[in-house]
């Protein structure tokens, strides 16, 4: 009989594994779908696709450089489906995280505390949040939780087991590499190791223990290398996320609170402080007794949250607000409940078998109400009167589990205080607030459909840009439909049907969700407002998008020069400058339309930084080669003493000057002329060059390219 238990209670584990996903998708699966209106997931999902384009396009970006993060999801998104690809990547990064807190909980306080612990960590909101969504959080905490479990693992033997060292070192570079941010907690594992080793009275090993752990985390970092060599031929696959850390803690951050209020309205970090609270009383209770494993073993979980929360705590003093964000503040989910595993679920040996089953039954049930609790009903039933009062009380109910541990009582009291705050997770902005589960599927096969459209169109390695209004009432999906190719720098700036004012000629993504006549009608006031500024815009593929009741247009289309309507309005846009710097780009540099010019407005460039000042007018025609045309700009000095300038037509993808004149301007409106004959038969451009350090502002006005008879 206790042979057939013990067999079950081996399998119990396996089961849970299966039914706690069950019941977190069946009640709601919302948190395992990217919601719209994010960027950042939906770069790292079309990284899973077109990996090896957006490097190309953006070597400079970081997001390709997170590939311990892109590869797992670019492997399994190339063997299924998008939707089942979904599901398979993040219930995977959730059994990866579920089993590292099982193996570390298991080898300090037996499988039965295991399950517990996994139980409530598997059903927990903010472990589904964080491994629901193609964003480093989540993938994150399962590489800490798999480096804790192998570092234990290897910590139970005298000399130090070889093989889960070398696997702690690979999945400890995992973590660093899916986002640097993680880098700050790895100091966190040497305390670890020294403690679990004292704990386990066992010698350091600091040598065998530096050599295979490095041995790991270089054999990954040698494989990544690789691997990015072969997509984009640089084996310092790291070093943009590198250069963007170092660049972006230069000073304290803008989306930092400005008062300490925001802590008290942080639903995510009342589970961390209940466990911080709970340790104390730990600390008390258990101490570093020489002859108890388990209860050092207590300590020393406790000691590693502390670690990772001053880590936090100290970059939220520095002005970088990790805590203030829900996603960053993730990172204390591991270390929170692994200590709550040991100290505040800790089963009784003793319990008997059938009142073990009955307490991870009602633990099941307590954990799972908020998975059926779509519209947060109990949460607002509860905390009628306030909502302090039971928050207070939550966190008390974790303490006091943790102070009265080795009880079946406390266990029960513990949990309960945990599951009331994953209800209070309902107000915590994880959800897509007032949508459905299946609102938010539907939502996510739209913009999935739309990133394939737009991947698809575009040629390869090539680029493709996105034009729509962001005020469509379906505009957060097109700004997540646009993050395939990193949003900003492929986001047509003007307002659809507004033009830009310096068009980039090539594919354009439109997004419409106008009803088809208004939105034909649309289009065709884009196209005539392109043309009166020399583009036309042919249209390639127009496609309908229409899921769960959503309808919206993705028309593509290829934004050339319309030569005709160049000539007719004389080659070059705003060359009299009336409409301000409007259709010309700046370098170190700043344009300021003022009044005195040669002939009404002109405009005056302002030097910033560097030798050589511009003002530039992209791609304004591709002239005839062989024809002679003059081009005439006025210039005078803005200062006091004469500048040196240059004034050109620029061949960008020669990278010469097809024609310019240089000189120095004086305190009076003088007009350059270059003439000249075309030899080019690329797009060209016109550049207004100051070629000096000096701060004096140069003046340019009066524009104008001619052909010459």
């Amino acid at each position: 009989m206790n042979s057939a238990r013990a067999a079950v209670e081996k399998v119990l584990p396996l089961l849970l594994v299966l039914l706690v996903p069950l019941l977190v998708l069946t009640g709601d699966r919302s948190l395992i779908f990217n919601h719209p209106g994010y960027l950042d997931p939906w770069i790292y999902y079309a990284l899973y696709y077109n990996l090896a384009t957006l490097t190309t396009l953006f070597p400079a970006a970081y997001y390709p450089s997170r590939l311990s993060l892109v590869l797992p999801g670019y492997v399994v998104h190339h063997v299924f489906s998008p939707v089942i690809a979904n599901y398979v990547l993040h219930l995977l990064i959730w059994l990866a995280a579920v089993a590292g807190l099982y193996v570390v909980v298991k080898q300090v306080a037996g499988r039965r505390s295991a399950m517990v612990a996994a139980t409530v960590f598997g059903f927990c909101p903010y472990v589904w949040r964080a491994v629901g969504w193609d964003y480093p959080d989540g993938i994150g905490n399962a590489y800490y939780l798999l480096t804790m479990a192998f570092l234990t693992l290897a910590a139970a033997y005298d000399a130090a087991a070889r093989r889960y060292l070398v696997l702690a070192g690979i999945t400890c570079a995992g973590a660093v590499y899916c986002n640097l941010t993680w880098a700050f907690l790895v100091p966190t594992f040497g305390p670890y190791w020294f403690l679990v080793r004292k704990a386990r009275g066992y010698p350091l090993s600091l040598g065998r223990t530096l050599l295979y752990s490095a041995a790991g985390f270089l054999l990954l970092s040698l494989v990544l290398a690789i691997v990015n060599y072969k997509v984009s031929g640089f084996y310092l696959f790291y070093l943009p996320s590198i250069l963007y850390a170092i660049n972006g803690i230069q000073g304290p951050s803008t989306y930092a609170a400005p008062d300490n209020r925001w802590i008290l309205t942080s639903p995510w970090l009342y589970l961390p402080m209940a466990a911080v609270a709970a340790g104390l009383f730990s600390l008390v209770h258990f101490r570093w007794r020489r002859s108890d494993v388990r209860a050092r073993m207590v300590v020393t979980l406790y000691v590693n949250l502390l670690c990772c929360a001053g880590v936090l705590v100290a970059w939220e003093l520095a002005g970088q607000p990790l805590l203030q964000i829900p996603y960053y503040a993730s990172y204390l989910l591991a270390p929170t409940f692994l200590f709550l595993g040991v100290a505040a679920f800790q089963v009784p040996e003793t319990l008997p078998t059938g009142r073990f089953y009955l307490l991870l039954a009602a633990v099941i049930a307590a954990c799972s109400w908020v998975w059926w609790d779509p519209t947060g009903v109990t949460w607002q039933w509860l905390v009628r009167p306030s909502w302090t009062p039971l928050v207070v009380l939550a966190i008390a109910a974790v303490v006091a589990g943790a102070a009265f541990e080795g009880r079946t009582i406390a266990v029960s009291v513990a949990v309960l205080g945990a599951s009331l705050l994953a209800l209070n997770a309902r107000t915590a902005g994880l959800w897509w607030e007032g949508r459905s589960a299946a609102e938010t599927e539907a939502a996510y096969r739209r913009i999935v459909e739309g990133i394939e459209i737009g991947i698809s169109a575009a040629p390869p390695a090539g680029m493709i840009r996105f034009w729509y209004d962001d005020a469509d009432r379906h505009g957060d999906e097109f700004n997540s439909i646009n993050s395939s190719y990193l949003w900003g720098p492929t986001k047509v700036s003007a307002q659809y049907p507004n033009p830009p004012q310096t068009p980039t000629l090539g594919l354009t993504a439109i997004l419409s969700s106008l009803p088809d006549r208004e939105r034909s009608a649309t289009f065709v006031k884009a196209q005539e407002s392109l043309r009166r500024i020399g583009f036309g815009a042919h249209v390639v593929a127009d496609h309908v998008i229409d899921r769960g009741g959503v309808r919206y247009g993705m028309t593509i289309v290829n934004l050339e020069l319309d030569m005709a309507a160049v000539r007719a309005y004389g080659y070059i846009r705003n060359g009299d400058f009336e409409s301000g710097s409007e259709s010309w780009v700046t370098g170190s540099a700043k344009a300021r339309a003022v009044e005195g010019g040669h002939s009404g407005k002109a405009l005056a460039l302002e030097p910033e930084t560097g030798t050589g000042q511009y003002l530039m007018q992209w791609n304004f025609a591709r002239l005839e080669r062989g024809k002679k045309y003059k081009l005439v700009v006025w210039t005078r000095s803005g200062g006091a003493s004469p500048e040196p300038f240059v004034v050109g037509v620029w061949d960008n993808a020669a990278s010469r000057y097809v024609a310019s004149r240089r000189g120095d301007t004086s305190m009076q409106w003088e007009r350059q002329e270059v003439e000249f004959t075309n030899d080019s038969d690329n797009l060209l451009s016109v550049e207004l060059m100051k070629n000096s350090p000096s701060k004096n502002p140069i003046l340019f006005d009066s524009v104008s390219l001619t052909e010459v008879q």
